[in-house]
């Protein structure tokens, strides 16, 4: 598997999203989403590089947002068998 991405629904989601991709998944300004990140009312990622560049961990957002999703293999050989559960929730871990 070469990687994982949040699925909702039809919609694939990438694991992080930058502020710019949070403020229009939300539906509000890039300021305000900054905003809400330096007030820790959103979920962000360590190491951001300035006060106007926060990553935000899609899973936890959503989960917050009490949005249902699935965390999906993408690439690779890396589909999941027919009629195996799909992972969902944070954290989760990687089969061996």
């Amino acid at each position: 598997m070469t990687g994982v991405e949040i699925a909702v629904g039809a919609t694939h989601l990438p694991v992080e999203l930058t502020t710019t991709e949070a403020a229009s998944f939300l539906g509000r300004s890039v300021r305000t989403v900054c905003a809400q990140c330096q007030q820790g009312l959103l979920p962000t990622m360590p190491g951001r590089q300035n006060k106007s560049s926060y990553r935000v961990p899609t899973a936890r957002l959503l989960e917050m947002l009490g949005i249902a999703f699935e965390i999906v293999p993408v690439g690779g050989s890396g589909s999941p068998e027919p009629g195996a559960p799909p992972r969902a929730g944070w954290p989760y871990e990687e089969e061996p």
